[in-house]
Formats: C-alpha cells, sequence, structure tokens
C-alpha cells in the first residue's frame, strides 16, 4: 500500500482538503482510490469552444428509469477529472432521493430529509437534472425544481482528461453502493445553467436549441455525438438494449474519456484506471510485474510480462477481493510481494477492510503452480502478534514483503507495521512459508512498501520514499548522503533480480487536474524499468535499462548536423558545440536549439564544479517556460524546476572532472531524467510543448557537446 508520501496521521476537514490525506482515509471517506488532493475549483466552462461558455454554469441532464428504488450511491451522469467530480447521484446518503453528488461532499447537502422521494415505476422514463450556476445547485425532475441551495464551491475545473460514467458513482467510489440499477436513454452536458422551461422543452433523441458540450442518444450507441469524448468502455454487466444503456446496479457501468489512454513501449498504464504499487518478479527469462490497479473500484492484483522490459503483455487478473463484506478479503487488496517455494509461486497480499471487526489489515496468501493462476488459501493469515505489533482494529499491518535469507535458512517477511517495543519495519520468519513467527522490528524508519536485499556485503532497505543500507539485515540501517531513488516523482518502486542485475520500476503520479502541479494522485503510469546498483558509502546508483536505451535508435536530432535556433550574447557555436559564460550573457542568455517534443535526448556537459547550469526541455518561446534541470555541483543539489514545480535535490554529487552526461526520456506527459546513469529525476509534463531545448549558464562556463535525439525504433 503506498500514500505518496503523506503524513499518516493527517486528518479529515469538512469542508475542505487543506490538510492532505492518506490513501486509507481518502477510501474511508468514499472518495476516489486514485487520488489523494483536491484542489481549487473553477468552471468546466472554460474548456467549451465550439458551445458559447457562461463561467460557473453547467447543467447535467438524463432521462432514466428506475429499476430499484432501494439502490443507493450509484449515478445516472457523473463527470469528473482524476478525484474531482459532479454527479447526478441516486439515495448515496437518504434513500429514493436524487441528490448532487462531490468528492468528499464538497457540492452536496447532507440534511436530505426534507426533499421528496422518487416514485417513479420501473417502466417509467423519466427526466433528471442538475444546474449549477456559480455556486447555486439545482435539482429538477422532469422541468420541475425539487430542491436548490447554495454550495461550498462552483462546479469544478476540468483540464485535458475529463471524464463522463454512467451507473458508477465515480472512478474508484469505495464503500457499499456505488452502482445505479435502471437504464439511461439519452444523456446531456449542457456549458450554461439552463432553466426549467429549457429543460421542458428538451426531448430524447432530438436536437436541442441550446447546443449540448457533450451527448449520449444510446439509440445510436455509446458515442459522443459532439466528438468530446471519444473513448466508451462498457465494464461489469452495462450494455445497451433496446436504444438505452442498462445498468445492473451491480458492477455495470459505462465510462467514456476525452481520449484514450496510450499504453506505451517501456512505460505501462491500464486502459482503465492507473498503475499503482508495482510488484516485479523475475522467473526464467520473463519480467513480471503485478500490479495494483487504481480507480476501479475495489483495487484488484494485475499482472502483466515482458522478455525485454520494453513490451508488455497483459495476463489475467491475478487476484480479487471476493469475500464477505465485512472480511479482510472484502474490500481492497493492497501491496505483498510473490516469492517461489517447492515448485509453488505465493502471493502475499494485503487485505484492507476498515469495516473489519477484527482489524483494518492483515496479511492473506494465494498460490499458483505457473504464475498465472492463483488460488487463494483462507485461514492462513498473518496477524499481528499483540505483544511486539499493535494489534488494534486500526492498525497498520500491511506490504509484506517475503523473501529466502540463505544464511539463515528461512524466510523473511518485513512487513510496515505499528510496531509496540521500538524499531521501525516488522518481521516475521518462516521455514516453510505457512507458520509464521514475530520477531523484533528492524531498527529503520517503518516505511510502505518495504523491499529488503543484499548486494555484496551491504543490505538495502528500500521504502516508498527513500532507502537506507546496513551490514546486517536487522540493522542498523543508516541514511546515505543520497538516499532516493527517485523522489519526488516516483513512489512505491520494488526491483527484482534477474540473476545479473535489480531492475526496479514504481508509478509516476498523476496530478489531480492533469496539469503541472504538486496535487500528486495515487497511481500514475509506469516507469521505465531501471537497473539499481551500488555506490559509494551506501549510495544506490540507478540508471535506464540497457533494453529501453538501446529501442531508441532513430536519430532525429544531432547538434553538429544543424544550427542553434538563437544563439544570443555570451554564447557560440563552432559547429559541434556550443560555449556559454555567465558574464557575457544578454538579456535571456538561453541557447535554443529545435528538437521534438518526444524521444530520448542525450546531452555532454563539460562544466567545473562551481558552474550553475540549466537545460530546459519543451521550451515555450511565448510563455518564456520550460521543464528545468538545474545542475549545481558545488552544492551537490539539482533543482527541478519551470511550469509551477520547484524541488531541490540534496546529496547530488555530479563528478565534473569529466563530461557530465545527461539523458531524458521525453514520452508523453512525462519526463525521466539521469545524469552520469547514477542519479534519476523524473516529473509530469502535461502543460508545455514548445519545440526547442535551451540552455542557461547561471554561472561560470559550460560547454554543450554531442546534443542529439533518438526515438524508438518500430
Amino acid at each position: 500500500m503506498a500514500m505518496s508520501a503523506m503524513k499518516p496521521n493527517s486528518k479529515i476537514h469538512a469542508g475542505s482538503l487543506s490538510t492532505p490525506l492518506t490513501r486509507r482515509q481518502v477510501i474511508v471517506a468514499g472518495v476516489s482510490v486514485a487520488a489523494f488532493a483536491v484542489t481549487g475549483r473553477e468552471s468546466l466552462l472554460a474548456l467549451c469552444q465550439a458551445t458559447p461558455a457562461r463561467p460557473g454554469e453547467i447543467t447535467l441532464v438524463s432521462w432514466v428509469q428506475v429499476k430499484d428504488p432501494e439502490s443507493r450511491g450509484g449515478s445516472v451522469l457523473t463527470l469528473g477529472n482524476g478525484d474531482q467530480f459532479d454527479g447526478i447521484v441516486f439515495g448515496e446518503i437518504a434513500p429514493h432521493r436524487w441528490m448532487a453528488g462531490s468528492e468528499l461532499y464538497h457540492r452536496t447537502q447532507m440534511n436530505q430529509d426534507s426533499w421528496p422521494t422518487e416514485t417513479a415505476g420501473a417502466a417509467e422514463w423519466i427526466q433528471v437534472a442538475l444546474v449549477y450556476r456559480d455556486n447555486t445547485i439545482t435539482m429538477f425532475r422532469d422541468g420541475r425544481e425539487l430542491w436548490s441551495y447554495r454550495a461550498a464551491s462552483a462546479p469544478i475545473a476540468f483540464g485535458k482528461g475529463e471524464y463522463a460514467m454512467f451507473g458508477w458513482r465515480h472512478q474508484g467510489a469505495g464503500g457499499p453502493g456505488g452502482f445505479f440499477h435502471g437504464a439511461i436513454r439519452d444523456a446531456r452536458i449542457y456549458a450554461s445553467a439552463l432553466t426549467g422551461a429549457d429543460l421542458n422543452a428538451l426531448k430524447p433523441g432530438q436536437k436541442s436549441a441550446v447546443e449540448p458540450y457533450a451527448w449520449w442518444d444510446f439509440a445510436r450507441g455509446a458515442t459522443d455525438r459532439m466528438s468530446r469524448f471519444h473513448h466508451s468502455e462498457f465494464v461489469g454487466g452495462a450494455h445497451i438494449e433496446k436504444g438505452a444503456l442498462v445498468l445492473n446496479g451491480v458492477d455495470g457501468y459505462l465510462s467514456t474519456d476525452k481520449a484514450p489512454q496510450a499504453i506505451r513501449r517501456g512505460q505501462f498504464r491500464p486502459s482503465r484506471g492507473v498503475f499503482a504499487d508495482p510488484i516485479p518478479f523475475y522467473w526464467k527469462g520473463q519480467y513480471h510485474v503485478f500490479y495494483l490497479q487504481g480507480g476501479v473500484g475495489k483495487v484488484p492484483w494485475q499482472h502483466i510480462v515482458s522478455t525485454n522490459l520494453v513490451d508488455w503483455k497483459e495476463l489475467p487478473t491475478a487476484l480479487v477481493s471476493d469475500g464477505d463484506p465485512h472480511s479482510f478479503d472484502g474490500m481492497h487488496m493492497f501491496t505483498g510481494s510473490v516469492a517461489e517455494h517447492d515448485g509453488t509461486f505465493y502471493i502475499f497480499y494485503t487485505g484492507w477492510n476498515p469495516n473489519n471487526p477484527l482489524g483494518r489489515e492483515s496479511i492473506l496468501h494465494a498460490t499458483s503452480p505457473d504464475l498465472i493462476h492463483w488460488t487463494k488459501v483462507p485461514g492462513q493469515r498473518v496477524d499481528p502478534d499483540g505483544v511486539t505489533y499493535s494489534n488494534k482494529q486500526d492498525r497498520d499491518f500491511r506490504d509484506a514483503f517475503v523473501f529466502r535469507n540463505e544464511k539463515e535458512q528461512t524466510y523473511w517477511m518485513v512487513l510496515c507495521v505499528n510496531s509496540l517495543k521500538g524499531g521501525g519495519p516488522g518481521l516475521y520468519t518462516s521455514k516453510d512459508m505457512a507458520a509464521w513467527a514475530p520477531e523484533p522490528a528492524l531498527l529503520a524508519p517503518n516505511q510502505e512498501c518495504p523491499d529488503l536485499f543484499q548486494i555484496g556485503d551491504t543490505w538495502y532497505l528500500i521504502g516508498g520514499d527513500s532507502y537506507r543500507y546496513s551490514s546486517d539485515p536487522r540493522g542498523e540501517f543508516k541514511a546515505a548522503v543520497h538516499n532516493v531513488i527517485d523522489r519526488p516523482g516516483v513512489y512505491a518502486g520494488k526491483r527484482m533480480f534477474d540473476g545479473r542485475r535489480h531492475i526496479w520500476v514504481g508509478w509516476i503520479w498523476d496530478t489531480s487536474d492533469k496539469h503541472d502541479s504538486e496535487q500528486a494522485t495515487w497511481g500514475g503510469t509506469m516507469s521505465l524499468p531501471r537497473e539499481l546498483y551500488p555506490g559509494p558509502d551506501g549510495v544506490l546508483f540507478v540508471r535506464p535499462a540497457q533494453e529501453v536505451v538501446n529501442v531508441f535508435q532513430k536519430q532525429r536530432l544531432k547538434l553538429s548536423e544543424t544550427r542553434p535556433h538563437t544563439l544570443p550574447s555570451g554564447w557560440t557555436f563552432d559547429g559541434k558545440s556550443l560555449e556559454g559564460k555567465s558574464r557575457d550573457l544578454g538579456e535571456s542568455g538561453l541557447a535554443l536549439v529545435g528538437a521534438p517534443l518526444e524521444g530520448m535526448f542525450e546531452i555532454n556537459v563539460n562544466m567545473a564544479a562551481n558552474t550553475e547550469f540549466t537545460i530546459l526541455f519543451r521550451f515555450d518561446e511565448a510563455k518564456k517556460d520550460g521543464y528545468a534541470y538545474t545542475l549545481r555541483p558545488q552544492q551537490n543539489q539539482v533543482v527541478v524546476s519551470g511550469s509551477n514545480i520547484h524541488r531541490v535535490r540534496e546529496g547530488v554529487v555530479v563528478d565534473t572532472s569529466k563530461p557530465v552526461h545527461i539523458r531524458a526520456f521525453l514520452m508523453g506527459t512525462t519526463i525521466e531524467l539521469f545524469i552520469n546513469d547514477q542519479y534519476a529525476f523524473t516529473r509530469r509534463a502535461y502543460d508545455l510543448s514548445g519545440d526547442k531545448i535551451a540552455f542557461r549558464v547561471d554561472f561560470g562556463q559550460a560547454t554543450v557537446s554531442d546534443v542529439s535525439v533518438k526515438t524508438m525504433k518500430s
């Protein structure tokens, strides 16, 4: 389980999210599993181009049949982006009543006792609509106002990645209910606040005087007739029958996005939901990555495999939550590990359920003969003993990492726990993978997603945020001068050993509004696979897997075969390299070179230890901004900045006695950059799409040479 560095003791405050939430608290609140933070809300209408927009106004309309008036918490039309959503929801808070659904109830009226109840029969078609005018929300049924109130905020802002959903309340909705039981004949989104008279004039299947922003006429299939949303997917029991979308109230829904999510070579992202905590495992030439799939309801374990670390094949779902609603196996399945013993494969996973009276978290397991078909083993849980590790109901007892300790001839299980006798990560041991005995906690800080392994005589303990090292696997573990693999930017990374290398992957988080910001959500895209190898004094160096580098072979740019786009005062170009001196730089000081938006960028820089040098990718001349990386060797710092981001990474020791090698993979909305194949810096890149790479000498003198860009071979 990974919480994206959110404080474990953060609290939920009614009406706001000024304090970060852990993933656990987000799920308890009924909000999307795929998010931690909620940002400011503005109007969707800024996005409406062909349709005239009135800021602060939205109308959601749907013609529906209510097949089961007892169904609770489903939606007949939700418009969302990341963890934020607005939707026409039935019976979530008060049974038989229509309400305005929203993340953490930010725009939801909680006292609904006086509102009219729905009385329509199962065969009756009714029109329901929510009208948002600034902070005022009004509910209409067949053009007649049911209720109206002033909300705490205006409708939410939408960026590039909004989705529409029918049946399910929102992506990642948890808790009981959450699915609508009925049918939908027509649904629309308007970029204005319609009146009761406007709504009365609307007819299903017929054009309206006001052009909708989006329109689904299910007599014509699941396609948005306004072409705003392009990718639709039926899930569970959802289907179209006799010109209507039929929803079974159990697991059926239709999801439609502004654009389909791409599964890229090297990086992986599921077509639905998000890629979260990876669990890598290598076996006989195949690199398996099991992962938690967020944004799809109860979190399952999914499974992909590759033979070259570039091309990933999706395998059948490994595990799903299928237990009693109050059992450990009745809600979400969080992080664990995969191991092999006597020809049988084991998955140890976290059963997470705050409704379980025996406790919130426990370690369960499943077995397989082939890594594909898994059978759960009931009755063999690993629970805290109540003496060494806390056994309270809301305990932390998760993320089991199991491996063979050859020196002790036992299996070890390292966990994220609440220790009662000091120390950090928990430790259980076993001879047979069935009976586990508690041991004293390791002497290290407690973190999520632990991964303990040995290279040479040194043991490394990786957690969700950072790592430590020791000569003893029980500790004490110390922090190296640089003790993160790639943070912030990537979280919950773990590794597998292929007999030669330790291959590590994590997830690059999405942002809540799909814009450049620090508003991290839970899950996103799998990072490119990297190799971990030892540096001095307990440092773990990181470089891209060679298989990833090798696939970039198509030359798109070579500095010696082009000319700079802009060469200001202070820069010279001799046909092969650029030289810049800070004391001679003019007003802009930026040397610009035209470059593709995507590819593997490689740059060598000769610089002195006291030089400060900056590279900006996707530099936009009009905005005068780019994705910037500033090297400060004398301070052992690298600054990641530009487009609403400013991060300083300490402890980055860069050898300037030889050219500094910079390799950056620009792929879609991600940048994964490596310095000297030792340090990694990953970021999201949603907003800037300039076609230049820029160089700046902030102090001293630098020579830029061997600039090249290559794209993947087919």
